[in-house]
C-alpha cells in the first residue's frame, strides 16, 4: 500500500494543521477584489497569533469615482493595554505615511465601520514579543456612493435618491476646491431616521480633508444642516445608515469662494494668517499651507505678537498652528507649534519648503499672523541636512555671500559630502 495512505492518526493531525495554515490569510498584501473580501490576523480561528508580527495590507478601490472603501471589524481579540502600543491594529488614509484614522486593541469592536473616500486604505497589524491572543477578523467592501469631487462645485446625495436609501448605507465624500478657496455646502432636502444622538442614521461633516479633521456637526432626522461653510479648500462628508429604518435621504450642492485660507504659495517673501485675522476666526476651522521658496534658500518665519488660539488641552492638541520642514507633517520634521496666547518664537527652516497647518476645535479667538522671508546661509543643529547654493540647480546669483554653520555639539564628528560642485575657478597652466 502507498505510504501516503498509511498515515497514522498523529501524522494526519500534523498534515491537517499544515493544510489549515496554508489556507489561512497571508500576513499582508493588496486587497482589491471588486466584490470585497475578508482579511485577518495569521492563524485566526486556528491558533493565537505569533509574536513580533508586522502585517501590512493595502486596500485598493478599483473604482474610486462615486465609490467608498468600507471596513467592518467583525471580531477583535488583541492584547489590551491603555495606549495600544504592544499589539495593535491600525488604519491610515492612503499609504503608510497617511493620516492615522484609528488604532485598536483589546476586545471592544467599534460600533461604526471605517468608511473613507480615498482610493487606498493602509492597514497594519503589529505585535510585540509577549504572548498573543486570538486575533481579529475584518471584512472590506466598496460601496457605490461617495468618492472624490474636485473643481468649483458639484452635487452629492444619498444612494437611490429621490427614493429611500438602502439599509445599510455607508458613503464618504471628499469635496476639494482649488487652493485658496473655501466651500459652501447647501442641503436642499434632508430626511434621515431620527435619534437623540444620531446613533442610527447620520450625516457627519468635517471641516477639512479627512475624518480626523474638526467636526462641524452630525445631523439626522429632519433637522437639515442648511448651509455649511468650510475653513479651507476641503470638506469631508460621511453618511452612515444602520440595518433598520430608511427614509428619503438627502441632496446637497456645493460651490466655492476665493476668499478662503490655505493653499500653495510659491514666493520668497509673504505672509499667512488665520481667517478674519485680526478678528476672530470661525469655529471648527482647518487651513493648510505649503510655502515653496527658491531652491538653495532657507525660509525664515516670525509671528505677530497678537496671537490667540484657545486650546482646552493645554498642549496644542485640539487647536494649534504648526510648521513642518518639507512637504509632509512627520513629527521629526516639526519646526514650531503654538497655541494659547503666546506666539511661537521665530525659526529658520533647513530647507526651502515649509508646510503649515492651522486647526481649531475649541473656542474661537483672534488667531495668528506670520510673515516669511528667505536668505542663503543658515545655522544647522540637526543630526543631518543639506547645504545648497542659491537657485540650485540654476546658476547662483552674482555677489552671493552665504555663511553656513553646522553645530552638532561637542564630541561629534561632522561628515560633509559634496554631491554636485560647479563653482567658477581660476586655473593656472603649468609649464
Amino acid at each position: 500500500m502507498d505510504k501516503f495512505l498509511m498515515l497514522q492518526p498523529t501524522d494526519f493531525f500534523i498534515f491537517l494543521q499544515i493544510w489549515l495554515f496554508y489556507l489561512s490569510p497571508d500576513c499582508g498584501g493588496v486587497l482589491n477584489r471588486p466584490a470585497g473580501g475578508n482579511f485577518s490576523s495569521p492563524g485566526y480561528l486556528v491558533s493565537n497569533y505569533s509574536n513580533n508580527l508586522n502585517c501590512e495590507w493595502l486596500i485598493e478601490n478599483p473604482q474610486h469615482v462615486n465609490s467608498s472603501i468600507v471596513v467592518l471589524l467583525e471580531d477583535l481579540h488583541v492584547q489590551n493595554d491603555q495606549t495600544c502600543e504592544k499589539d495593535f491594529l491600525l488604519f491610515r488614509l492612503g499609504d503608510s505615511d497617511g493620516e492615522l484614522l484609528a488604532r485598536f486593541c483589546g476586545q471592544t469592536i467599534p460600533t461604526v465601520p471605517i468608511v473613507v473616500f480615498t482610493p487606498e486604505l493602509w492597514v497594519q497589524f503589529q505585535t510585540d514579543a509577549s504572548q498573543g491572543d486570538l486575533g481579529f477578523m475584518a471584512k472590506y467592501l466598496f460601496s457605490e456612493c461617495g468618492g472624490l469631487q474636485t473643481g468649483e462645485g458639484g452635487v452629492l446625495s444619498s444612494p437611490n435618491y429621490p427614493n429611500t436609501y438602502p439599509s445599510p448605507s455607508r458613503c464618504a465624500w471628499l469635496l476639494e476646491a482649488p487652493a485658496g478657496h473655501t466651500i459652501t455646502l447647501t442641503f436642499s432636502y434632508f430626511n434621515l431616521e431620527p435619534h437623540s444622538t444620531c446613533t442610527w442614521d447620520s450625516v457627519t461633516i468635517f471641516n477639512g480633508g479627512s475624518p480626523g479633521s474638526p467636526v462641524i456637526g452630525q445631523y439626522c432626522g429632519t433637522s437639515s444642516p442648511g448651509s455649511i461653510q468650510s475653513g479651507s479648500n476641503k470638506l469631508a462628508v460621511v453618511f452612515l445608515a444602520d440595518h433598520s429604518v430608511s427614509r428619503g435621504g438627502f441632496v446637497a450642492s456645493w460651490s466655492t469662494d476665493s476668499s478662503g485660507c490655505g493653499g500653495t504659495i510659491h514666493a520668497d517673501v509673504g505672509s499667512i494668517k488665520s481667517p478674519n485675522y485680526p478678528q476672530n476666526f470661525p469655529a471648527n476651522v482647518e487651513c493648510s499651507w505649503q510655502i515653496i521658496a527658491h531652491e538653495g534658500t532657507h525660509l525664515e518665519m516670525s509671528f505677530d505678537e497678537e496671537f490667540q488660539i484657545p486650546d482646552s488641552s493645554g498642549v496644542c492638541l485640539n487647536s494649534y498652528v504648526k510648521m513642518w520642514s518639507g512637504r509632509s507633517q512627520h513629527p521629526e520634521a516639526l519646526l514650531s507649534s503654538g497655541c494659547g496666547s503666546v506666539a511661537p518664537s521665530p525659526f529658520l527652516a533647513p530647507y526651502n519648503i515649509i508646510t503649515s497647518r492651522f486647526q481649531s476645535s475649541d473656542a474661537t479667538g483672534k488667531g495668528f499672523s506670520a510673515t516669511f522671508s528667505t536668505r542663503c546661509g543658515a545655522n544647522f543643529t540637526a543630526s543631518s541636512g543639506r547645504v545648497v547654493s542659491p537657485n540650485y540647480p540654476a546658476n547662483y546669483p552674482d555677489g552671493s555671500s552665504c555663511d553656513y554653520i553646522v553645530d552638532a555639539g561637542e564630541q561629534t564628528v561632522i561628515v560633509l559630502t559634496f554631491q554636485v560642485f560647479k563653482v567658477e575657478g581660476k586655473f593656472e597652466q603649468r609649464g
